[in-house]
């Protein structure tokens, strides 16, 4: 955490101008730093029906992630840790601005032994016009129970 508040890396749906970026805003308060890419590769798949970004917790496997840095404060930071749910970790990762500077941010990264439907090769950025179209937010999936 700096003073201004906790660094988060954010590659998929909580982008700005992506279909969650308004969980940002729902707790506490979230401001757009930079946008940035890891300074390791890691492995990004879209995952199942519902067009899930997952950076598996791989360094070292499939490419530099872009993404952006958010810093956020407490309150915000404890609801979106709610909001990612049990699939996800906030892990640890640096990455590099593009002024040059290294950021040590955390990220929500997914146990790579996980067995889930990848759809196709691992990718370098989450896109933005598949995921406006083919993501199912939270409250449009089915309940399981």
């Amino acid at each position: 955490m700096t003073e201004a508040g906790h660094l988060l890396f954010v590659y998929g749906t909580l982008q700005r101008g992506y279909p969650n970026e308004h969980e940002l805003r729902v707790k506490g308060t979230a401001a757009f730093k930079c946008e940035a890419i890891t300074m390791s590769p890691y492995p990004l798949a879209i995952t199942n029906q519902y067009f899930r970004p997952w950076l598996l917790d791989k360094q070292g496997l499939g490419h530099q992630v872009a993404g952006e840095v958010w810093v956020l404060d407490d309150a915000c930071l404890e609801y979106v840790d709610a909001f990612e749910g049990k699939d996800f970790t906030r892990t640890p990762i640096s990455v590099e601005a593009p002024n040059g500077d290294i950021l040590s941010c955390t990220s929500y990264l997914v146990n790579y032994e996980r067995n889930e439907e990848w759809h196709g090769p691992f990718l370098t950025k989450y896109p933005k016009e598949e995921s406006l179209e083919k993501y199912v937010p939270p409250s449009k999936r089915p309940t399981v129970e």
